[in-house]
């Protein structure tokens, strides 16, 4: 066997790394965390009844190594944003739902 199969681009390098920290902290995780009550952000704004706010925020990595593209050359890497916030507004029998999305 090559050495050079043996060894990991920076890339796959960074993805081993982030998948091993993952489930380390899936593993180590204390159980006084698990029971505690769960955090929410209308507790923490303490917001009226009639109000809910939530929302949610992604990232990813992506690469690319070898270009299968005609004279393509290199490899290509991204970072991507995804943020998601939501209001919700409910009102007698009506309910009213504000969302704002940005992806970068």
């Amino acid at each position: 066997m090559h050495k050079e199969m043996l060894l990991l681009n920076a890339g796959s390098q960074f993805i081993v790394c982030l998948v091993a920290i993952s489930l380390l902290m899936i593993c180590i995780q204390p159980e006084a965390y698990a029971e505690s009550q769960k955090w929410s952000l209308n507790s923490a704004l303490n917001t009226p009844e009639w109000l809910s706010l939530s929302g949610q925020h992604r990232v990813r990595y992506e690469t690319l190594d070898e270009q299968f593209r005609a004279g393509g050359n290199g490899n290509d890497q991204i970072l991507v944003f995804r943020t998601n916030l939501l209001a919700k507004i409910t009102w007698k029998q009506w309910e009213f739902a504000f969302e704002v999305l940005d992806s970068r």
